[in-house]
């Protein structure tokens, strides 16, 4: 996933991972779970299984967890 990429390089490169780019990617992620509520809540499982594990970012995870429980 490009924001974890960017999260590593931001790490790695010491640099403030909270840019201009990184808010409005997260922001997107956030208006596509929105926008396709209905299959996302309906694969949420499988999306948990397979991409929003515990390998990921936190800061991304939590975006999922959080679409997860207004759901719930």
């Amino acid at each position: 996933m490009i924001l974890s990429e960017h999260l590593v390089r931001s790490d790695t490169d010491c640099r403030d991972y909270d840019t201009d780019w990184y808010r409005w990617t997260i922001g997107r992620l956030q208006q596509v779970f929105l926008m396709h509520h209905e299959q996302v809540q309906k694969y949420s499982s499988t999306l948990e299984t397979l991409l929003f594990t515990g390998d990921i970012d936190s800061h991304i995870l939590d975006v999922f967890n959080q679409f997860v429980a207004l759901r719930a």
